[in-house]
């Protein structure tokens, strides 16, 4: 992952087995808190991290144009087809594939 903005996303070095409805760990919150401390993603720096682990977009000090982005590759568990730019060539994630919204 990666932004154009410091300070706008938020990860902690762990990874969550029992995330809530379309991976919200809200409900996990203090518990991680707790034991891990979270890092503010630095502005034109690429994290690696698992798609288990979690991570929040922040509120933004003032108003600007924020570019993000997330590369999926290797061993995932669910891939959401309409959030997520296809493989030019065709191939899909062995994954399963969920169709429609997340947000509905």
């Amino acid at each position: 992952m990666a932004s154009n903005v410091d300070n706008s996303c938020r990860i902690w070095n762990t990874s969550i087995q029992t995330p809530g409805k379309m991976g919200d760990c809200e409900h996990l919150r203090d518990e991680i808190e707790k034991k891990f401390k979270g890092e503010n993603m630095e502005k034109d720096r690429i994290y690696w991290l698992s798609d288990d682990c979690p991570h929040e977009s922040l509120p933004l000090t003032e108003t600007t144009y924020r570019q993000w982005f997330r590369l999926v590759l290797g061993d995932i568990s669910i891939w959401y087809k309409n959030h997520s730019t296809p493989n030019y060539l065709g191939v899909n994630p062995k994954a399963e594939i969920i169709y429609g919204s997340k947000f509905d």
